[in-house]
């Protein structure tokens, strides 16, 4: 993991927070920091496998457009992000990114494939399971979760597309909207 610069303080995450929505207790149960990386500063957010950090997702809070807004430990294997060691609520909720996962943990077991692919890699978590996936409201995210769908779909119990609106992302909801859209 990157150097921890910052903890985060709840006065620190209302200012910083790119995601106004996600509660400061989530912040701290799941260990989020701010740290340097490439000589600027990013929120890492660990990925824990029984108690120990084995991947991180980090993003930007810098506003530098040549700064990438996510970035991935070089050279280790991708990791997803998994909102407990034992996914026990159906739907489990696939989201693109590790906020967005944080953030529906609040209202179910969820994961984090980090990014807009799926190669399978979960399919023994996700057989006979009832899945939800909800990914980012554009194009991309769209069109990810449809055929993320057709892949899940084969192991799953049931695979669904929760389809946010143009440009929304599972963070922009209220819990209580996101609850409604996901066991709608």
């Amino acid at each position: 993991l990157p150097e921890r610069v910052f903890e985060i303080t709840e006065d620190l995450w209302k200012r910083i927070t790119p995601w106004p929505l996600i509660p400061f207790r989530l912040v701290q149960t799941y260990g989020w920091y701010v740290s340097y990386l490439y000589s600027h500063q990013y929120l890492v957010m660990p990925v824990w496998r029984n108690g120990k950090a084995v991947y991180y997702s980090a993003r930007k809070l810098e506003e530098a457009a040549n700064l990438c807004k996510y970035l991935y430990p070089k050279g280790a294997k991708k990791s997803y992000w998994i909102s407990s060691d034992e996914l026990k609520e159906d739907p489990i909720i696939i989201c693109e990114g590790v906020a967005d996962a944080v953030y529906c943990s609040t209202i179910g077991s969820s994961v984090a494939i980090l990014g807009s692919h799926y190669a399978g890699t979960l399919d023994t978590i996700f057989r006979d399971r009832h899945v939800a996936l909800v990914l980012d409201g554009d194009a991309v995210g769209i069109f990810s979760a449809i055929t993320i769908k057709q892949k899940i779909a084969k192991v799953a119990k049931s695979a669904e597309v929760v389809i946010l609106p143009n440009g929304k992302d599972p963070t922009d909801f209220s819990v209580d909207k996101l609850r409604e859209l996901v066991y709608k």
